[in-house]
Order: C-alpha cells, then structure tokens, then sequence
C-alpha cells in the first residue's frame, strides 16, 4: 500500500481539508481520565487538548483508558465542556499504581479491553505506559479478531541510559519491553514514530514501514510574527551588557540532565562569564539547584522560577530568553523545542536521537555530546560571545515552527489513516 509522504501536507496549504475518518476508532493507552464525585469525567489539560484534536477527524472514537477516582493535582478539563465529547465512548479501565496491582487486575482490564477491540474497527495503541503498556494486551486482540492495528511510539523511557545507574532488574526490564515492542510493531497496520531512531531501533525488520511525525503541542495562534521576534530580538541585543540569558524548563531529574547542567554552569561561574540561567520545573533534583544558586555570586546566575501553565504563560516566558538549553540524557524528543522555537527561541542542547531529529546544527541551534560537563559550559560560553547568531538561528527556528504545529501532526496522521481505513482488506498477519 503505496502511502503518502510525512511532509505532504503544510500548514497554510490550499488543499481542502482531507475527509473524515467514519471507522470505529478505538484509541487504548495508559493515560488516565480523572472521574468526580457527580461522576464527571476530566482529562488533564495538555490530555484534553490532544483528544480535541482527535474529534476534528475522528467520527465514532472509542477511548479505553485508565480512570481515576478524584481530580489531579494540576490543571484538568471536563470532557463536557467541549460538545464534541458526547459522542465518545469512554471504556474506563482499572487503574493500578504497580506492575503486580496490575497483574492482578488483568481478569477485569482484558475482557473490557476484548469487548473494546470487537466493537471497533481500526485500533489505536502504543508500547510505552505504566505499569502495563496496552499495546501488549490488544496487539494479539486485533491480530486475531482482524482488526487494523495502528502503533504510535512517542517515547521509550524503558531504554538504559548512558551515565546512569544500571542494576540487574532495569537491564532485564528494558530487554524485555524492546522485545515486546518490536513484536507489536511488526504486527501493526500503520507504525508511526516521533523519530527516525525509534523507526529503524523498533522495526527492524521492515523499517521503510514506520512513519516519522514529530510531536508538537503548539497552535497556531501562539507563533509569533517575523516583526515581532525581530523586535523582542532588538530588545534583546540592546541589553547586552547584562549578559546572557538562558532558560531550562523540564522536570528537574538526571535524565533531563540536570545535573550536568548545574556542574557545567560552576565551570563557568569560575570563569565569571556573563550568564543567567533560569530553571523552571519541579522534581528530586530541586533541592542541589537552589544549592548551587545560593551558592554563585559573581556574573554567573540561577534562579529558581517554580513552575507555570502550559500556554501563553510559558510562550510569554520564552520570549525573554536568548536561548533555551536542553542538557537531556534520555533519547525522547521534549515538547519545549517546539515551544521555543514558536517564539524565535533557538536551543541548546544534548545530541540525542530525539533531539537530532528536531534540532538542525547551527541552523535552529546548537548540539553537544550528551552528559559531557565541558562540552555543555563551551556551549554556553559560546552562545554568550554569539548573541547575533543565535537571534539569526532563534528567526529560523520561528519559520521552522510554522510548519511543526500540534494540528499539522494530527493532520499527518490523518492522512496515513484515510489510506489505512481506504485500503483493501488484506488477510490478517500470522500472529
């Protein structure tokens, strides 16, 4: 089945839409919905956002997922608030907090999820997902009931990472979810990645099957225009004296990198180079990054910025920035870049499949070994001597943007499915 290009369809194009998609869509995945008192179901912020974007192709969606008693701590919508709604079917499946909860739970989550599968036609997994990744459990469903299967990999936090503990249990574990994961994905209908790395690493048999679409969340609405990222450039350069600013946003662990970051910004402060880091985010690493910004006391500054809503908070924030650093450790591709680069931010940051991917060398921005201390402190230190290029390479990362928004993936993976649903029923693959 001969399908269409990743890159076909571009925001802006005068291409009528392409139609909707009328097959039974079941979507199965680990991320919870949230249930209240009166029995209202929400879903969190970014959650609800991207099952909106579903509903604008999607005619009979079917979603089986994890439902939780309560409402979260952050930010979450009410599936009724959005009209739209009222035509999915929610299929709430027990939500166990460990691996052997959910074992335990299997004589429950597989018959809803059975019934699930049966009822649909076209279903939509993944591979990554605690404490069980669905995938697992529907991928033999779909093969045996004749079912299209469609796989989306978006992360694999199971892989070891370089410069990390690794015990006995977290080598067994990553062993067998890569091998799960291959299994499902050669037997899927449609595999689409969110890197060329996780294409070629997971389905290694026939990789010319995968699709690569990047994640993005950003709107449209929230890309600033030419004349005004040339303006807050200006503003920018003009404070030169005061140094550069640079900001990292992303929780606040060892796979995000952190901690090289926090050791990279002490080489610099012996130097007393120019700059301010500001760190937004919370987690275990909290406590060493306000040691070491009570600790810097010359040129060299971080502040502790807490924590702040996705949305025109964070696209506000970005604008001051002169660039954002990514110092990650793990292969996953961070939504910030995206964020960044919708305001004219370009990125410094890691040279990991995720971020290679999404981050062009000295074109939206500047790529160093990852976990090296003395690479990440060069970066920086050149990015403080180089304002000018990185507000030339912030200007392309905003047109690269343009072309990124979270309604041009979804409009992507429309494409694939239309083809996918349109084909000709073939004989299912041996399972």
């Amino acid at each position: 089945m001969a399908m269409r290009s990743d890159n076909d369809i571009m925001e802006g194009s005068s291409e009528p839409p392409p139609p909707r998609i009328t097959s039974r869509y079941l979507l199965a995945i680990n991320v919870p919905l949230f249930r209240d008192r009166d029995g209202v179901i929400y879903a969190g912020q970014l959650w609800f956002k991207d099952l909106a974007e579903h509903l604008s192709y999607l005619d009979r969606f079917i979603l089986a997922c994890p439902v939780l008693e309560g409402l979260p701590a952050e930010v979450a919508v009410s599936l009724q608030s959005d009209a739209r709604f009222a035509r999915v079917q929610v299929v709430a499946l027990p939500a166990p907090q460990s691996p052997v909860r959910a074992m335990l739970a299997l004589p429950r989550t597989l018959p809803s999820l059975w019934r699930a599968v049966r009822s649909a036609e076209v279903i939509h997994s993944g591979v990554a997902g605690w404490p069980i990744p669905y995938g697992w459990l529907v991928t033999p469903m779909a093969r045996l009931l004749r079912r299209k299967l469609v796989i989306i990999v978006e992360s694999a936090p199971w892989r070891l990472k370089a410069g990390l503990p690794q015990s006995l249990k977290s080598r067994i574990t990553a062993g067998v979810y890569e091998r799960l994961a291959r299994w499902c994905l050669s037997r899927a209908d449609l595999a689409i990645f969110t890197q060329d790395d996780y294409r070629r690493s997971l389905l290694v048999r026939e990789p010319e099957r995968g699709h690569v679409i990047h994640a993005s969340w950003i709107d449209e609405e929230s890309i600033i225009s030419d004349a005004h990222a040339e303006a807050i450039w200006r503003e920018k350069i003009a404070r030169k004296s005061s140094g550069l600013t640079i900001l990292f946003a992303g929780r606040l662990d060892l796979q995000k990198g952190v901690a090289v970051l926090l050791e990279a910004i002490r080489v610099l402060a012996r130097k007393n180079v120019p700059v301010t880091l500001d760190i937004l985010g919370a987690g275990d690493l909290a406590d060493q990054c306000k040691e070491v910004s009570a600790e810097l006391h010359g040129l060299t500054h971080v502040n502790m910025l807490g924590t702040v809503a996705y949305g025109a908070p964070l696209f506000e924030l970005l604008q001051r920035y002169h660039a954002v650093i990514l110092p990650s450790i793990s292969d996953e591709q961070p939504r910030i870049v995206y964020d960044a680069y919708s305001q004219g931010v370009p990125v410094l940051a890691s040279g990991t499949a995720g971020l290679r991917d999404c981050i062009h060398e000295s074109q939206t921005g500047w790529l160093v070994e990852p976990n090296n201390v003395e690479a990440l402190g060069s970066v920086i230190e050149r990015a403080a001597a180089n304002v000018e290029e990185l507000r030339r390479m912030g200007m392309e990362a905003l047109r690269v943007a343009r072309s990124m928004t979270h309604r041009h993936m979804h409009r992507e993976r429309q494409l694939l499915l239309l083809q996918l649903t349109r084909a000709t029923a073939a004989p299912a693959k041996p399972g």
